[in-house]
């Protein structure tokens, strides 16, 4: 047994999972009575928040009536149940089975045998050709070639294409396969790519040499006359794309279409949800369409997945028709009972100190995002129903805004400057930083090394090593109270005071004692 509920937001939509409605009674109008529960925040509490934003929730509920559909019912071969006839829709249902189609058992030297038909695509331009039967397969421009499990592309991309006989979900299958694992290069494989039409459904990877293959499954819906596509992409390169594709595409045809009578819901109520339970098996299903009559006009038929109905506040009646389906056998699903609530709510407001009005959203349960002031708030809440009566709940908070800080500090280097030339034992840093609320600490590094704390804070140095000479990158990193950081990164030439000057020639300084340079000169002066 499969039992569910579904709720609803509009008067009109249906959810049914089972094969028929068997009967349908209509209670009488009554008063119906509105309850509103503030749940969130609760009355008396305390929030503490960054956001002055502050959601409240609740529930909403009325007293409800009732539609039952209690006794059970399924098909019988070629007509409806005799009490659904009795409820003034329906007649004789011709029972046509589900039927299934496979590309190899349906392969033919004729197009559009059996709704199947065979093309070669264009990639550049994105047309498509009919292909030509040579006694064997279907050939096309170059290597193109269709067999009946054998699909080869060339420069153009072979086709297979299957026409939807009605409308309909199908259940398409797909495996495709490599004939054989080529030798070179470029060996790219193949994508067969699925679509309805020029719609992509769907598409399935094959390299080169899999010859176990990879399979591709899902639904498609169709309608009479669209075109199902398998096309097998060669990718960048042609090379060793001989694939066998075997597709398997099964349909569910509809088998009967039950249209219930005019109901009338009455003024002032919406349908709010519908419960039912129903044995259904495999491959059975059914489709429910709704549409309504107000002010006078009947609107379109609604799927149940489409949007709802708009709900009007005077007199308003409906009709639902139900399509079903039987599995590819003789199997038939039967509806066990459907239980429909009525309810009267309209809609849920939200107001904080008496403040702007604010469309809560959902029932029964509602919540609304609310503006909320620092200290004590009052937060009103009401449901309004079909016939403008209304019912409120109060509570009241308070509210505390924690105050965050997200600003950076603020670093400058004072020293070094960026390129500056740097002689010393020491790189030597120094700096200033400042804070919207304060500094934790200051912090620098030389690249490749770890961070040191310097000292002092707003006016900061630090003595640092250099590991290397020549070009020494600096980062300081600026820490405030609240873990918010920044950095500031300049770049030096650093050399030690020792190191030894290059003649422009390129070669090492002579360094002489004073002593050897005074006595070759007192020397040269005696000759002259």
């Amino acid at each position: 047994m499969d039992i569910n509920r579904h709720p609803t937001t509009g008067p009109f939509v249906i959810a049914l999972s089972g094969i028929l409605f068997v009967a349908i009674f209509l209670l009488p109008q009554s008063t119906m009575a509105i309850e509103i529960v503030i749940g969130e925040p609760m009355n008396g509490s305390t929030i503490e928040s960054e956001s002055d934003l502050v959601k409240v929730k609740g529930v909403v509920s009325s007293t409800q009536q009732d539609w039952n559909v209690a006794s059970e019912a399924a098909f019988r071969e070629g007509v409806m149940d005799d009490v659904a006839l009795l409820q003034g829709g329906g007649g004789g249902v011709t029972l046509v089975k589900g039927s299934a189609h496979y590309s190899s058992a349906e392969f033919s030297e004729e197009q559009d045998l059996k709704n199947w038909h065979f093309y070669e695509y264009d990639a550049i331009n994105g047309n498509l050709t009919n292909l030509n039967f040579d006694g064997t397969d279907w050939r096309g421009t170059g290597d193109v070639r269709i067999g009946q499990v054998l699909m080869m592309a060339g420069t153009k991309h072979p086709v297979r294409a299957w026409t939807a006989p009605f409308d309909n979900t199908v259940a398409v299958r797909v495996l495709v396969q490599d004939r054989y694992k080529g030798t070179g290069g470029n060996l790219d494989g193949v994508d067969l790519v699925i679509s309805n039409g020029d719609t992509k459904a769907g598409s399935v990877h094959v390299g080169d040499g899999d010859t176990a293959g990879k399979e591709w499954a899902g639904n498609i819906e169709v309608r009479k006359g669209d075109q199902l596509r398998f096309r097998l992409d060669p990718l960048a390169s042609s090379a060793s794309d001989e694939s066998t594709v075997n597709i398997s595409i099964t349909t569910s045809p509809p088998f009967g279409t039950y249209t219930s009578k005019v109901e009338n819901v009455g003024t002032g109520s919406r349908m709010n949800t519908l419960t039912y339970a129903a044995n259904t098996t495999i491959g059975t299903s059914v489709r429910i369409e709704t549409r309504s009559y107000q002010e006078g006009t009947w609107s379109g038929w609604a799927a149940l997945d489409e949007e709802d109905i708009p709900v009007s506040p005077g007199g308003m009646a409906f009709q639902f028709r139900a399509t079903f389906y039987r599995g590819n056998g003789d199997e038939m699903p039967s509806l066990k009972s459907v239980h429909i609530v009525l309810s009267n709510l309209k809609r849920v407001a939200v107001t904080v100190n008496n403040g702007s009005i604010v469309e809560a959203k959902g029932m029964p349960n509602w919540e609304a995002t609310m503006a909320v002031r620092e200290g004590p708030n009052t937060i009103n809440a009401w449901a309004e129903d079909m016939l403008d009566g209304t019912v409120n709940a109060t509570v009241t908070m308070t509210f505390h805004q924690i105050h965050v800080d997200r600003i950076p500090p603020m670093v400058t280097v004072l020293k070094p400057t960026e390129g500056e030339k740097v002689v010393d034992d020491k790189l030597h840093v120094e700096g200033i930083a400042s804070d919207n609320i304060g500094l934790e600490g200051i912090y620098a590094k030389v690249e490749g090394e770890d961070f040191h704390r310097c000292k002092g804070i707003e006016n900061w140095s630090l003595d640092l090593d250099a590991p290397s000479e020549g070009l020494v990158v600096v980062t300081v990193k600026a820490v405030d109270l609240s873990g918010n950081l920044v950095h500031a990164v300049v770049s030096v030439d650093f050399k030690h005071p020792d190191t030894k000057d290059e003649l422009p020639f390129g070669g090492p300084a002579l360094i002489l004692p004073a002593f050897i340079v005074g006595a070759l000169l007192v020397a040269f002066s005696r000759k002259g």
